[in-house]
């Protein structure tokens, strides 16, 4: 068999479904997650399919799926807004990410507009009412060809419904599981057909329709498996929702209300609008519009009302990455002045007026609110720009920074003057892409960012509202030290920078604070350090990692956990606990520097006990103090210097077995990539829990590209006794087929998904003639004959190729003969030909392509149609 081109473990699954559509006799038609392809012609099952929202008068299965495959499913709606139906009887699980998928063709004329499909998950509420999450893509289409809708979803539990009346988001019940997946091909308002009865009406019938096809439902949990030594990364996703504006649901701006404050009060609330994407905006469905109204100038202070249920707790020592999309229309001042250029701020407000939290360095009564101003100048051309804040609280705090559970506000402040941010404007400006990341709770531990500016908000009386920060090396802070990137690197790392350090006075050091959750019991760090010219070649120096809980100020009401002042970490199972500083180098311990990298790891246990006297005490909101984290090399006396590099934080777990199965090993057993050919991939089934497989099921996609996500599926195969065998039809010849493999233990848990891709499936042999071209200063005619043998059973093929050259009487004037043997695994062959002719009579040419080695044995069998051309 050809080899296989590639190998790679991808996204699994544990959702179980009774599917629409099933078929028994289907491969995985009662497996635990929804996967249905309609290659068979199962008309017969679509009728008990239950549809809501309105009725599908036609829906009949159809020839021609995506990519090539063999079927799909037909749908004529008649009704303003059908949705398909898939029933769910496995338990969505909170906190899970969910990916879903359908292809759509449109055979109903667009008129222009941009169709939307959108996925829905239903449950329900405390009161039994109905409630929905919903997923929308939007995506320019042609009537006629596949597209490929996807999306990924995390199930927090937040859902919309209707309540006293109004649509609102709110949580979902829990204890009732989700109950339907549904798909609706349209905009959330009416679907494609009140699109189309809005413009120009395509009837059928005397009514109004609209027809798409529908390919590949897919509906499945993303698992994946970890590699070994694999960093995690638990934070990076964006901790706010609807926030790309493609998603409409009721009300129609993923935010509530704004308002611009300003001299006239309420009466120039902004206005915020969503609207489509347009060619020069970001590549998204739609965006938001905020305007003030006609005549009106406010204070620009536009702020955005997140979603109740998507709390937005910042906690103490993470850096945060704000970005956006901004684009500005007009800014006028009040002298009717248009701006040119302005700037960018970013407000972060409390829905109370004090956040529930006290710092421990003196710093209490925290406020509410803070400002962080974006230091670049932004264009106000009428082009979309984006604006990115770096932005951290880093405090040794108590707790979360949040009240009772409400969400924060955040809030974009676009200005002119820089030196009064709160002249007020009239504004007209569009916002997209909005994204609050969560960088960890280590900032740029690889070092490979360098100099950079951020936010540090502290707000209170002793302190300033916000404060500037300039790094050296992004993320950390340098007390009598200098900090500097440095291309000296471990062979080991994966970057191409480290931090050098230099103590200018004793004591000097780079720090920054690190977050440690109270709900994670351990966690383990890691990171690469070198001994700088401070060290003679060949010694070794004593060096410790310190965390430092040390606060200032302390309150008793506040002071819960039993909390040592500084941990001196001096080897991977070492520990030092006090209330002082108390660290003395020594020579005996295990972690010195010299000078060559190392590699150092330590577990930070994180459970402290109580306060004698403060078992009474609610702590749902208090948390351990925060540590800011430092090395300590040989006491840290000035003009020592050491370099540190891939700091990583990680949640520590004692070796546990991964929940769900997976398959390894996944080998070619026989077959060949050609059309026709029987082909059987074999693979080893694990559990690490000890499960027995019950069932792996194999799916065949194909492609019209190696690579991306357009894959379609063709065939779902059960395998037995560790092998998956299938044959490849015609219809996939000159196309791109892997196989992904479910694995499902004998509890119905499904497990990771991989892949294996197998490459392009072609013909058994194939042979290529062309006539390239008459050289008439020459009096010659040249050809090409193109051989190639895809499969091993095919002898070595002895090929002659004849090109002979005729005048208008079809008498042969000059002729030429090539011979070539051809063998399995050549690869494409070229066999040139030229041959010369005497004279002018010369009229047309023919090539020939025969068996045999020579030409005295050749025409036994001819392996193509003879092709002529004309002079």
């Amino acid at each position: 068999m050809k080899k296989i081109i590639s190998f790679a473990l991808v996204f699994g699954m544990l959702l179980s479904v009774m599917g629409v559509f099933s078929v028994s006799a289907e491969a995985g038609a009662d497996r635990p997650y929804v996967f249905m392809d309609f290659e068979e012609d199962n008309v017969a099952q679509l009728g008990s399919t239950k549809v809501l929202g309105g009725t599908f008068s036609n829906r009949t299965w159809k020839a021609d799926g995506a990519n090539g495959s063999l079927g799909c499913v037909s749908y004529t709606a008649k009704a303003g807004q059908p949705d398909e139906v898939v029933n769910v009887t496995t338990p969505f699980k909170l906190g899970q990410t969910y990916r879903v998928s359908v292809w759509v063709r449109y055979v109903t004329p667009l008129q222009g507009y941009n169709p939307v499909v959108s996925f829905f998950l239903y449950s329900k509420i405390k009161d039994g009412g109905n409630a929905w999450k919903e997923q929308a893509m939007s995506k320019t289409a042609t009537v006629g060809d596949w597209n490929l809708y996807t999306t990924d979803f995390l199930w927090d539990g937040s859902v919309w419904a209707k309540i006293d009346g109004t649509f609102q988001p709110t949580t979902a019940d829990l204890s009732y599981d989700p109950v339907q997946f549904r798909i609706r091909v349209g905009s959330a308002g009416g679907g494609l057909y009140e699109e189309l009865k809005k413009k120009d009406p395509y009837k059928d019938d005397g009514e109004f329709v609209a027809k798409f096809d529908i390919d590949d439902i897919k509906v499945e949990p993303l698992i994946i498996k970890p590699e070994a030594g694999e960093k995690v990364n638990l934070y990076g996703t964006n901790k706010l929702t609807y926030s790309t504006f493609d998603n409409p649901y009721p009300g129609g701006i993923p935010f509530s209300t704004g308002y611009a404050m300003g001299n006239d009060a309420g009466a120039n609330k902004a206005v915020f609008t969503s609207k489509n994407a347009s060619p020069v905006s970001a590549e998204s469905g739609s965006y938001m519009n905020v305007a003030s109204p006609d005549g009106a100038y406010a204070f620009n202070e536009l702020m955005f009302n997140q979603d109740v249920h998507a709390n937005i707790v910042w906690s103490a020592n993470h850096m945060y990455e704000i970005k956006f999309d901004f684009r500005s229309n007009e800014m006028v001042t009040k002298n009717n002045t248009t701006a040119t250029k302005g700037h960018m701020a970013v407000k972060i407000q409390a829905t109370s007026a004090t956040l529930n939290t006290t710092d421990v360095n003196g710093l209490s009564g925290m406020e509410a609110w803070a400002i962080m101003p974006n230091m670049n100048i932004l264009p106000l051309d009428g082009q979309w720009h984006t604006v990115t804040i770096p932005f951290q609280f880093e405090l040794k705090t108590f707790a979360e920074l949040y009240r009772n559970g409400n969400p924060l506000l955040i809030g974009m402040i676009p200005y002119i003057n820089p030196s009064n941010r709160w002249d007020p404007v009239h504004l007209d400006m569009d916002i997209d892409n909005l994204v609050v990341t969560d960088l960890g709770p280590i900032t740029n531990g690889d070092m490979e960012t360098g100099s950079g500016r951020a936010t540090r908000t502290y707000r209170a009386a002793s302190a300033p509202a916000h404060k500037e920060i300039t790094y050296d090396v992004f993320g950390w802070n340098a007390e009598n030290a200098n900090l500097s990137q440095s291309e000296n690197v471990s062979a080991d790392s994966t970057g191409t920078k480290s931090m050098q350090v230099t103590a200018t006075a004793d004591g000097g050091k780079a720090w920054q604070g690190i977050a440690l959750e109270k709900s994670i019991p351990k966690y383990k760090l890691s990171f690469r350090a070198k001994a700088g010219d401070s060290v003679a070649d060949g010694e070794s120096v004593p060096f410790a990692m310190v965390l430092d809980r040390y606060a200032a100020v302390t309150e008793q009401a506040q002071e819960y956990y039993d909390t040592p002042n500084y941990e001196f970490y001096t080897g991977s199972n070492t520990v030092i606990k006090s209330d002082e500083y108390a660290y003395a180098p020594d020579a005996s311990q295990e972690w010195k520097l010299t000078d060559e990298w190392q590699y150092f790891e330590c577990v930070i246990d994180n459970t402290f006990d109580a306060i004698p006297g403060h078992e009474n005490v609610n702590t749902s909101k208090i948390k351990p103090r925060q540590p800011f984290m430092y090395f300590d090399v040989n006491g840290n006396a000035a003009g020592t210097q050491y370099y540190i590099d891939d700091v990583y934080l990680e949640v520590y777990e004692e070796p546990t077995k991964f929940e769900y199965p997976y398959v390894e090993n996944i080998q070619p057993v026989s077959g060949e990539m050609v059309s026709g050919e029987t082909v059987t991939i074999s693979y080893d089934f694990v559990s690490e829990k000890g499960l027995a497989e019950k069932e792996t099921v194999g799916r065949v996609m194909i492609a019209n590209e190696p690579t991306g996500k357009a894959w379609a599926c063709i065939k779902q195969v059960p395998a037995e006794n560790g092998t998956v065998t299938f044959t490849l039809p015609d219809y996939a010849l000159g196309k791109f087929v892997k196989v992904e493999f479910m694995p499902v233990d004998e509890t119905n848990l499904s497990g990771a998904v991989s892949e294996i891709a197998l490459g392009e499936v072609k013909n058994a042999f194939t042979v290529s003639p062309t006539i390239t071209g008459w050289t008439e200063m020459e009096n010659a005619v040249n050809g090409k004959v193109d051989v190639e043998i895809n499969l091993s059973t095919i002898d070595p093929q002895q090929i002659t190729v004849i090109l002979a050259v005729y005048n208008e009487k079809n008498k042969m004037v000059a002729s030429e003969a090539v011979t070539k043997t051809v063998s399995y695994g050549d690869g494409v062959v070229p066999i040139p030909i030229s041959t010369s002719y005497a004279g002018t009579d010369a009229s047309h040419a023919k090539l020939y392509v025969w068996s045999g080695a020579s030409v005295d044995s050749a025409g036994k069998t001819a392996y193509c149609d003879e092709i002529s051309s004309v002079r």
